[in-house]
């Protein structure tokens, strides 16, 4: 979309000004004089500074008669931007934080870094184009060197927390929640010097669930039978939430990298799990889905080019 500019001139302007004002990006002011060389930008700034504003306000003091003659509807104009800079700053700064966006994030990580007196809380929410989950795959590969409490995934919605979380204790555990039912697989080999794959299906008609970890298999546990994952949804990764969007605690957050996430409405095969495992071909998830991601970052996380390789069959 092209700028849009204002352009005040007068017959004898004592400066020639061109300033795009901060509040916003798609505003240009300019005072631009006939027959008059334009002074550096940064010159033409502070003297616009000096003449008009002051933190923001108009300065008290009498206006150069060469701007008297503006049209009115500029000056009004000016008048509405000053009046309104205060809650424009704060959408711009509001918009700055929560960057929302579509992205194909093919190759690339989420990295998280630590925050060890809970500041920023890293995180990163996730879409997904449903409000109602009765069977569901989630795949994704971590890579954390840490050895405590982390959530890798967790689903909440306004009734419920922990509508569908999972989450990594100390080496070798996980533990999976369906609502109010939880289950914990123990002793599950995880590296802490590379990459780790895992998903996780549950089917809420049967109620049976089951962790893969690295090419490895859990047997088929019992858990949130007839439970139905029922109205908005609040996906966070990096954090865990203990309310809906909210509620984070550092010691559950998650230190390390993301990449390749991927959610399912269905239990996926055993043949294509291996294939995610093996970083092999597979069918996208169609309720969350790596390659195209709708997603919200908040705090320190970054978007970096991801290192996990694909294996190389001998």
């Amino acid at each position: 979309m092209p700028a849009r500019s204002l352009r005040l001139q007068d017959e004898n302007p004592p400066v020639c000004v061109r300033k795009t004002l901060n509040f916003d990006p798609l505003l240009t002011v300019s005072w631009v004089p006939p027959h008059q060389e334009e002074i550096p930008e940064e010159e033409a700034g502070r003297r616009m500074s000096e003449l008009l504003w002051t933190d923001g306000d108009v300065k008290d003091t009498e206006t150069p008669s060469s701007y008297a003659t503006a049209p009115v509807e500029v000056l009004l104009f000016l008048i509405i931007i000053i009046m309104e800079s205060s809650s424009m700053l704060l959408f711009i700064l509001l918009w700055t934080v929560r960057r929302s966006e579509v992205q194909d994030l093919s190759g690339k990580q989420f990295t998280f870094p630590s925050d060890p007196k809970g500041i920023n809380q890293p995180r990163v929410a996730l879409r997904a184009n449903t409000r109602l989950i009765t069977v569901m795959t989630v795949c994704l590969r971590f890579f954390s060197q840490l050895n405590r409490m982390q959530g890798l995934f967790s689903l909440a919605t306004r009734d419920h927390s922990n509508a569908l979380m999972l989450h990594k204790d100390t080496e070798g555990s996980y533990k999976v929640h369906a609502g109010d039912d939880t289950y914990i697989f123990t002793k599950i080999p995880t590296n802490r010097m590379d990459w780790n794959s895992v998903c996780w299906t549950w089917d809420s008609r049967t109620g049976l669930t089951q962790l893969w970890l690295n090419r490895l298999r859990t047997s088929r546990k019992l858990v949130g039978q007839n439970y139905l994952v029922n109205g908005n949804l609040s996906i966070i990764v990096g954090q865990e939430q203990d309310a809906y969007g909210s509620g984070f605690d550092r010691n559950d957050s998650f230190e390390g990298d993301i990449t390749d996430l991927h959610m399912w409405d269905r239990v996926v095969s055993a043949c294509d799990l291996r294939s995610y495992m093996n970083q092999g071909s597979f069918s996208p998830g169609n309720l969350l889905n790596w390659n195209n991601l709708n997603f919200d970052v908040s705090g320190n996380v970054s978007i970096q080019d991801a290192d996990f390789e694909e294996p190389v069959c001998q």
